[in-house]
């Protein structure tokens, strides 16, 4: 080998030398080994700022889903009542429970003749009827007002309609009512009196009309004899109401004639008469005052 082609050689091996471990530069368009595309994210990993699929940003609630101490629409707390309604066991509020005088007839609650019981919400009374058997009732308060009695004869009053527990289909009836506005401690009706010429049957009952049903549904019955033609009936722990009095004939022998009626009240104690009896807004048991 001359002298030339020894330094080809060594020229060659030079330049294969120099060209070990070179990196190529990647061309237009191209990504070096190991790197990502400028503003692309690595496989696995999630832009800033972004919420991994499947995943509910913090703070937030799952669609769905309602946040901690939260109820649902239209779902009632635990514990809680539906408004308008009354929790199990206890009872509503109304008028024949709340302790007043709605009617301003000076009867409360259930001892008012208007309350059925402690649900009725209407404390005034049903009306009282005007007429019992077609017969015009006689209004026995209005006929008190300027008199302590009345008088009446029974054979004014035509046939025979009804009867007592204790007699009086011999003949006509008079019928009054007769309203109580306060408790009583007792309540006479009587025609014990020299005026009272042939015998009755007094008897009151919480009901006008009625024959057969109302036998023995008397609050109490009475009869008249012929050398005693008159005749009470005494009913005790008296309720506001409307009361029914009849006065019947007693003998059909002996026949209907002139009668006289009164009424007698015996208000109830101060504790048990529903009024505010000295004025510090507190009623009967309710009142510290009671029983000292």
């Amino acid at each position: 080998m001359n002298r030339f082609s020894t330094w080809l050689v060594l020229l060659s091996l030079i330049a294969y030398g120099c060209g070990e471990g070179k990196v190529e530069e990647p061309t237009g368009g191209e990504v070096a080994a190991g790197e990502e595309p400028a503003g692309e994210v690595p496989a696995g990993e999630v832009t800033a700022g972004e919420v991994p699929a499947g995943e509910v940003p913090a703070g937030e609630v799952p669609a769905g889903e309602v946040p901690a101490g939260e109820v649902p629409a239209g779902e009632i707390p635990a514990g809680e009542v539906p408004a308008g309604e009354v929790p199990a066991g206890e009872v509503p509020t109304t008028q024949c429970n709340d302790e007043e005088d709605n009617d301003g007839d000076g009867a409360v609650d259930l001892a008012d003749p208007g309350c059925a019981d402690v649900n009725d919400d209407d404390e005034s009374d049903d009306p009282a009827p005007t007429s019992c058997y077609d017969r015009d009732l006689i209004n026995l308060n209005a006929a008190l007002d300027n008199n302590d009695y009345v008088d009446y004869d029974l054979a004014t009053f035509g046939m025979s309609q009804t009867q007592g527990s204790c007699g009086g289909n011999a003949g006509p009836e008079a019928t009054f009512k007769y309203e109580v506005t306060r408790p009583l401690s007792k309540l006479v009706f009587t025609t014990d009196f020299p005026e009272t010429v042939n015998p009755v049957v007094l008897y009151v009952r919480d009901s006008c009309e009625g024959v057969d049903e109302m036998l023995g549904a008397d609050f109490g019955c009475a009869r008249g004899l012929p050398d005693a033609p008159g005749t009470s009936v005494e009913i005790n722990d008296v309720s506001p109401g409307v009361y029914y009095v009849f006065v019947d004939t007693s003998s059909a022998q002996i026949g209907p004639g002139p009668f006289r009626l009164s009424v007698v009240e015996e208000g109830a104690p101060q504790c048990q008469d529903e009024i505010d009896n000295d004025d510090d807004d507190l009623v009967d048991l309710l009142d510290p005052e009671i029983g000292k």
